[in-house]
């Protein structure tokens, strides 16, 4: 940017998934102090995720989105298109974000989504702009009333703060979405401990992922330092961090723990997983 001699007329468009929106966005949000920018996401979880809302981050010895900005787009374009070229393991990472949207705002996703994919776990191609779409409007309609992250918008955290820490641990070994779907799993486990919500619903949110390719858990996960990642999370305030936890499908609470008092052994007690083993599960 500096060898072209940019300046503040110029445009940035950020074309590919979630790392290109980011470093572009980032990348616009300080350079002069600012620069207008467009994003063209490319992939499923850029399209109805990442591209939109105006956070752009950068990871930094191995911490996720720790030096970043809030900065908007001027536009966000989506043709879904480029989707077709997508490899399966990039294709299923957009429907963790996807089942996030549905656990925190619209419990009804999951049904379209069980209901329109095909046996190759992709969207029915006459469903994916309406998908797209419910997905970017539960997104909208969240950071329009909170855009710096004070506040509602705290509910698109669902899932992330562990699995971020996991991302980073295997030094992002493991894509986005896969972490973000044992990020779900695991803040099912703290519900359960902390009795907001049955064990029921984490066995019903294990077949889900499991049936949408997602992981749900790592062999020999070190959860001390997973734990130990936590502290460096942006919501990580005095030694308490706030977790979004589920009270019911489709319903979250923001539940503050000291993380002194945040066991590992609630994360990798086979107690919990024994509950939700073979529990009967379907899609209400």
């Amino acid at each position: 940017m500096l060898s072209k001699h940019l300046d503040r007329s110029d445009l940035i468009i950020g074309l590919g998934g979630g790392v290109v929106g980011d470093i572009a966005g980032y990348a616009a949000a300080t350079f002069l102090r600012g620069l207008a920018f467009i994003q063209i996401p490319t992939t499923l979880l850029a399209q109805i995720d990442s591209s939109v809302g105006g956070k752009v981050a950068v990871n930094y010895q191995g911490y996720k989105n720790i030096i970043g900005a809030f900065y908007q787009p001027l536009l966000v374009y989506i043709n879904t298109s480029v989707l077709k070229t997508l490899p399966e393991r990039e294709y299923r990472c957009g429907f963790a974000e996807a089942v996030v949207h549905a656990l925190i705002a619209d419990a009804s996703l999951l049904n379209f989504i069980h209901e329109n994919i095909n046996d190759k776990n992709r969207l029915n191609e006459q469903k994916v702009e309406e998908f797209i779409y419910r997905n970017c409007k539960i997104k909208v309609d969240t950071v329009l009333q909170d855009e710096k992250d004070r506040g509602i918008r705290k509910i698109l955290n669902f899932g992330h703060t562990i699995g971020h820490a996991i991302e980073g641990l295997y030094g992002f070994k493991y894509k986005h979405g896969e972490c973000v779907s044992m990020g779900v799993v695991s803040a099912f486990k703290l519900g359960v401990y902390f009795n907001l919500i049955g064990v029921e619903k984490l066995a019903f949110i294990k077949t889900v992922l499991d049936k949408l390719g997602l992981p749900v858990t790592i062999i020999g996960l070190d959860w001390n330092e997973v734990v130990k990642r936590i502290v460096f999370d942006k919501k990580t305030i005095s030694g308490k961090v706030s977790f979004i936890l589920p009270i019911s499908i489709g319903k979250v609470i923001d539940y503050e723990i000291n993380l002194n008092d945040l066991s590992i052994e609630v994360f990798s007690n086979d107690r919990i997983d024994n509950l939700a083993t073979n529990k009967e599960v379907e899609y209400d």
